[in-house]
């Protein structure tokens, strides 16, 4: 069984972390948690964290997409992101010795995103094909009809 421990900081602008090390474990894995999901979505702004989620990923102020991918295939890494009903999620995972590099990368597609409209017109595209795809697979579908119906009236159905 690994043993590990978890402790909790706060950063200077009082932004929780959240710190598991896990005893012998030769990976790494970060992951910044923003407290906005769909469920804080109104009608005429739905969808707009997953449309950011995915917009973020195209350039920061510091990396093209391409320089993104490159660092992180070259620590040995991944980087991804999802969109919950109750938060959006940036995370990478790679090895212990080149943990620095997800850090950056995930604190620098928060911190810094450069959000052109081209991109957000290609992305938009992209998360209207995802939620077609959701509502195609009956096993992904089934989730979201079971939440509107346990939730109706609630932003979480």
């Amino acid at each position: 069984m690994v043993k590990g421990t978890i402790t909790m900081e706060r950063t200077s602008r009082g932004i929780p972390v959240v710190t598991e090390r896990l005893d012998g474990c030769q990976s790494a894995g970060f992951m910044i948690a923003v407290n906005t999901g769909s469920r804080d979505e109104t009608e005429d702004i739905w969808g707009l964290s997953h449309l950011l989620e995915h917009s973020v990923f195209r350039a920061t102020k510091n990396r093209s997409s391409f320089q993104m991918s490159k660092e992180m295939e070259g620590a040995g890494g991944e980087l991804n992101a999802f969109t919950a009903k109750e938060l959006t999620a940036y995370h990478a995972v790679t090895l212990t010795q080149t943990s620095e590099t997800a850090k950056s990368i995930v604190a620098d597609i928060v911190c810094n995103p450069l959000l052109k409209a081209e991109d957000i017109e290609m992305e938009k595209k992209i998360v209207i094909q995802e939620i077609g795809m959701c509502e195609n697979d009956p096993s992904s579908y089934i989730h979201d009809l079971f939440a509107e119906t346990m939730w109706k009236g609630n932003e979480l159905g």
